[in-house]
């Protein structure tokens, strides 16, 4: 995640999938899938490098980046996803007077602190919680960004603003 445009009128933040991690998996499953095959088929070995290599092409052909425009003079929050192949797509847009805060998110999964993920989300006048994405980045990159966010709608220092980090998801 990271501002890739800052002006007086118009902030723009990228939040990217990670494709190298998909390219290390599709490369390291093709790779054991053919030694294995060349070995001698163990095929249990076969299949986890099957996965392996699903699961990096999965990163690699489905993944989308998604920019979030925010556009003073009109108020509007502009949420564009775009692919791989450059298929683009309008998500959702949202006036400025609709956000309450944009909170960072942490979901604890199983593995104790190494399964710890965090994800933005924007939280509207309603309660409803809106993800930016899916993608995990580094914390500080996220925090950044968000600080950066709250300070161009005007929520950085307001009375009804949360803390930066919300409430846990189980």
């Amino acid at each position: 995640m990271r501002v890739i445009q800052r002006t007086a009128d118009t902030l723009v933040v990228e939040d990217s999938p990670d494709i190298l991690l998909g390219a290390i998996l599709a490369a390291l499953g093709s790779i054991g899938i053919l030694v294995a095959w060349t070995k001698g088929p163990s095929w249990l070995f076969v299949l986890v490098c099957a996965v392996f290599l699903l699961i990096g092409l999965k990163f690699l052909l489905f993944a989308r980046t998604t920019t979030h425009r925010f556009d003073r003079w009109r108020g509007l929050i502009t949420i564009d996803s775009k692919g791989l192949w450059q298929s683009k797509r309008r998500e959702r847009e949202l006036p400025f007077d609709s956000i309450a805060d944009v909170v960072l998110e942490k979901k604890q999964l199983r593995g104790g602190a190494a399964g710890l993920r965090y994800w933005v989300e924007y939280v509207t006048t309603n309660g409803e919680r809106i993800a930016w994405s899916d993608f995990t980045s580094s914390k500080d990159d996220k925090v950044e960004c968000i600080q950066v966010v709250r300070a161009f709608l005007g929520i950085a220092n307001s009375a009804g603003a949360s803390e930066l980090i919300g409430r846990s998801r189980a």
